[in-house]
């Protein structure tokens, strides 16, 4: 059984560290053991959220039905030296084949170890935010060290295309589409839509959700015009906003400059994604960028029909007109009209959010991502799987 350590920058327990999580067992069967050094920060985070931070990263325990060693490493520095001797001794202690980073800082602290002990990098691209000059420039030092890694799995076609387009040569970048333990997802809607719609003050109509990081990459500005002209036509229907970021103030200041108080409910940061979603009758991603959307795979999980944009890894999910609709970025009109139209047709929305559910099944399974994800790990140590050759990780 060969070892991977998973290195990943995080204050909580969202998509991600679970899609790391469920891909274990599913590893293991490929043959490969996960352990996870979780880099805990509270760099970045509003003072009152960082003070209600517990001591403990939330992944710790997670990780324990998952038989998943979880390891963390306070991150309170921008220079990763303390963090990159401990890992290093972690390797040698453990004797790790591989190491996986998933973010900036963990592929500069990966780049490091591997320096000092020769291990392999193995690192996944899951996008990179340009919101500030400060991002921007993390995403130039990601590129130049995501060049020195023998391989570099992308999220989607888009985030390849990226990858070679910033100079990371062609052979080395695999397509590995992030997934869904679906039927856990479904587990985690255990709330009756009516009790929230009693919360929120609902008593009838269409219920739209978006789940995304309030920043501009987003587009929640184009959604909240598009509400607008939605309730032109259809005034009982209800836009929920889940998630934190630096546009909130913005965008409530938008939604009472547009009158929409009252039927725009910021709900902020929750760990209840699954309910409101369950709640919901449409999920949007109005992005302008997007590398891949794992909200739409959730969506698919819920039978959810989507309304979405037509850039990047969305398409890869996406199937226009038959599990959702996806119209052009910032197209105010057409992301009103493509609303307007599942609110209208309920069957019609529901026939969608079936055939979603169903395509996500197949084509984004946690079995179909590992067995992937291992086959780019077979070919960085010089392995060749008799059952699963690198056909299946390259696109």
């Amino acid at each position: 059984m060969r070892r991977v350590l998973h290195v990943r920058q995080s204050s909580r327990y969202l998509g991600l560290e679970r899609l790391v999580l469920q891909a274990a067992a599913p590893l293991r069967r490929q043959g490969y053991e996960t352990a996870i050094t979780i880099l805990y920060t509270n760099r970045g985070l509003p003072p009152d959220v960082s003070r209600s931070l517990p001591p403990l990263h939330p992944m710790i325990e997670a990780a324990k039905p998952y038989r998943v060693e979880v390891e963390q490493i306070l991150d309170r520095s921008k220079w990763p030296g303390d963090i990159v001797r401990r890992i290093g001794q972690k390797i040698r202690a453990g004797q790790f084949d591989l190491l996986h980073p998933h973010g900036t800082k963990e592929d500069l602290v990966a780049f490091l170890v591997a320096r000092r002990t020769g291990v392999p990098v193995v690192a996944t691209a899951h996008g990179f935010s340009r919101t500030f000059r400060r991002l921007r420039l993390y995403r130039l030092l990601d590129l130049l060290l995501l060049r020195t890694f023998p391989a570099v799995i992308a999220v989607s076609e888009a985030m390849r295309g990226e990858l070679v387009a910033a100079g990371v040569r062609p052979e080395r970048v695999r397509v590995v589409h992030d997934a869904i333990d679906s039927d856990d997802f479904r587990a985690q809607a255990g709330t009756e839509p009516s009790a929230l719609r009693r919360q929120l003050g609902i008593e009838e109509g269409a219920v739209v959700l978006v789940a995304a990081r309030l920043s501009p990459e987003k587009g929640h500005a184009h959604f909240l015009a598009a509400a607008r002209e939605v309730l032109g036509r259809r005034p009982d229907t209800h836009f929920v906003i889940l998630g934190e970021g630096p546009l909130r103030a913005e965008l409530e200041a938008m939604t009472a400059s547009l009158s929409l108080n009252g039927a725009v409910h910021f709900l902020g940061f929750r760990t209840d994604v699954a309910d409101f979603m369950n709640l919901s009758d449409i999920v949007a991603l109005p992005s302008i960028r997007e590398p891949f959307g794992d909200v739409l795979l959730e969506a698919a999980a819920l039978a959810k029909p989507v309304v979405a944009t037509n850039v990047d890894g969305i398409r890869e999910i996406v199937r226009h007109g038959e599990t959702g609709l996806l119209v052009p970025p910032a197209d105010v009109r057409a992301l009103a009209g493509a609303m307007l139209r599942l609110i209208a047709n309920p069957a019609q929305a529901q026939a969608m959010g079936t055939q979603a559910r169903g395509w996500v099944a197949r084509e984004f399974s946690m079995e179909r991502m590992a067995q992937r994800t291992a086959a780019v790990y077979d070919e960085v140590l010089g392995e060749t799987r008799s059952n699963s050759g690198m056909q299946n990780a390259e696109r």
